[in-house]
């Protein structure tokens, strides 16, 4: 996990384990967790129940020093309230990331603040190094997140974990700029994931095709789920798909955003003529119009 992480671009941070019941409050956490009797100072009294908090303080304290361009993480224990009948804290490994400021991205591309969705990544790139065979983003929300552009991580149909936007109130209580954004995973339960085999097919010699839709949804519709639509309605052609843009305007109507999708079609075969990725092209849209109420923009 640590040389994924570190890959995508994250710098590894280490925080204390005691926590204050101040700085839980600020990370909109309740301070109900496990309290240590004799702690080394008064006021970190708590074992923290999550990372969170730890590398939130850890950008803000970039934040106040200028570097507002943050990217860290931590892999490390937590420590849960004992199940009855159970003396010692309920013990678990965590993997947590906090992504704040500017994406540097010239000379490829102009540089852009960091969203949501590169939080998403270092998820799917966890989910990808460890070949899981059901890993899926569900609609959902968690303490200290922004209530519509959270969801929950589930592998095998269990959650093991939360990604999303920090909420505003919580970057008004750390003195930090929006956005910011962030996950915490259970690395036991992600690590006991089923794998899938991975399986290798030829290169095609034949040149692709790529088709890009924009659709405008309601805002709390999962980019996640529009995608999964797209790739069950193209089938076997698609080589790939991409969100590259999220556009929020009054003009969309309220509560409405736009999520434009590259598609890459490719036969092993053939070239794939206009006729067929026409046809690819507008079982894509009407299998996400049907499915999310959605309207294809421009």
């Amino acid at each position: 996990m640590l040389e994924v992480l570190a890959a995508m671009g994250c710098s590894e941070a280490m925080t204390l384990s005691l926590v204050s019941p101040a700085e839980l409050g600020r990370a909109g956490l309740p301070a109900d967790g496990v309290e240590v009797e004799n702690p080394l100072r008064a006021e970190e009294s708590m074992l923290r129940m999550q990372i969170l908090p730890g590398l939130l303080g850890v950008v803000a304290h970039n934040a106040a020093h200028g570097q507002a361009d943050v990217a860290v993480f931590e892999v490390g224990n937590v420590f849960l309230v004992p199940p009855e009948g159970q003396t010692l804290p309920d013990e678990r490994e965590h993997a947590a990331a906090v992504l704040a400021g500017t994406v540097q991205r010239r000379p490829h591309e102009a540089d852009r603040p960091v969203d949501v969705y590169d939080a998403v990544d270092l998820v799917e790139g966890l989910g990808e190094a460890l070949a899981l065979e059901d890993l899926r983003l569900e609609p959902g929300w968690h303490t200290g997140f922004h209530p519509s552009r959270t969801a929950v991580v589930v592998v095998d149909g269990a959650a093991v974990g939360h990604v999303g936007e920090v909420a505003p109130e919580v970057l008004e209580a750390y003195g930090l700029d929006a956005p910011v954004v962030g996950l915490e995973l259970d690395l036991g339960r992600l690590l006991a994931g089923r794998r899938r085999e991975r399986t290798y097919r030829p290169v095609s010699r034949f040149p692709a095709s790529g088709v890009d839709l924009a659709f405008v949804v309601d805002d709390r519709a999962p980019a996640g789920a529009v995608r999964t639509t797209l790739e069950e309605a193209a089938g076997g052609l698609l080589e790939s798909v991409r969100l590259f843009d999220v556009f929020r305007s009054e003009a969309l109507g309220p509560g409405r955003v736009s999520l434009a999708f590259a598609l890459r079609f490719r036969a092993p075969d053939r070239t794939l003529t206009d006729e067929e990725v026409g046809a690819l092209r507008q079982r894509c849209i009407d299998a996400v119009v049907a499915a999310h109420g959605a309207e294809l923009r421009g």
